[in-house]
């Protein structure tokens, strides 16, 4: 029998790598990044990392995937995912009070994060903006470790969890339209897209901010409702992919510079 090839326990996509970086990006340009903020800021991207292969091993990938990679993903965990506790609780014991409270948001985001790949969900609508609120949630820890206001770190907060979601409704649409049968989601998700950018406008007049919130998220709430109601297919999801981080760049510009300027 043929040993089966080993899969590159990285994530491959560009649109992951942006969800990643943006809101720590967004949370030390907040701020005046000292060694806390630095901290929560590396122990999250190993976190990152460290998550296909904690996949594997939970068997959210599968009993074949844990079978041929169980090795590799239990040595890349403990690469990983060991540096990340300690940066983590380094940065803890370094970090005010009001960023060891905020932490409190990207653990319990990322255990439901696990608990829906275990069931595997983590595919599924809910199951991407879950894990899009997960990867916001690190700006909070490391935008308060930075000196930032509370009202700007829950804004950040708030931008990336609804830009990720926009994210996910308009990939959903492009994915839709390659299954046979499936139905148009295009209008219904450009919907979606508008509605979340009308739950971003209240939410950041709640906290008393008037643009930086709205005009953040146009760029991304603009091209994915115009992904959707386009009718593009799957074949272009990676020039999508590519596009999504050039509106996600715009936006981080836009977001730091309206709270700084607030």
């Amino acid at each position: 029998m043929v040993a089966s090839p080993k899969r590159f326990l990285w994530p491959r996509e560009h649109g992951a790598w942006a969800q990643m970086a943006m809101p720590l990006a967004t949370g030390l340009a907040l701020g005046r990044p000292g060694p806390a903020a630095w901290l929560f800021a590396a122990a999250a991207a190993l976190a990152f990392l460290a998550h296909e292969p904690g996949l594997v091993l939970l068997g959210a990938r599968g009993p074949r995937a844990r079978q041929d990679d169980g090795r590799l993903a239990r040595r890349l965990l403990a690469f990983l995912g060991v540096p990340a506790l300690a940066l983590a609780a380094l940065a803890f014991a370094l970090a005010p009070v009001a960023a060891r409270l905020s932490a409190a948001a990207p653990a319990a985001l990322t255990l439901v994060t696990l608990w829906l790949a275990r069931r595997r969900l983590e595919m599924t609508i809910g199951g991407e903006v879950v894990a899009g609120a997960a990867m916001a949630s690190a700006l909070l820890p490391v935008a308060l470790s930075a000196g930032a206001a509370p009202r700007a770190a829950l804004a950040g907060f708030l931008t990336w969890s609804l830009s990720f979601a926009i994210a996910a409704v308009a990939v959903e649409a492009v994915l839709a339209r390659g299954r046979p049968g499936a139905p148009d989601l295009g209008r219904r998700n450009a919907l979606r897209a508008g509605l979340l950018w009308a739950l971003g406008c209240g939410l950041a007049a709640v906290l008393g901010l008037s643009w930086p919130v709205p005009v953040a998220l146009a760029p991304i709430a603009l091209f994915g409702s115009a992904v959707c109601l386009r009718g593009t297919g799957p074949g272009r999801l990676k020039a999508l992919g590519w596009a999504l981080v050039g509106g996600s760049a715009a936006a981080l510009l836009l977001l730091v510079l309206g709270l700084r300027s607030g």
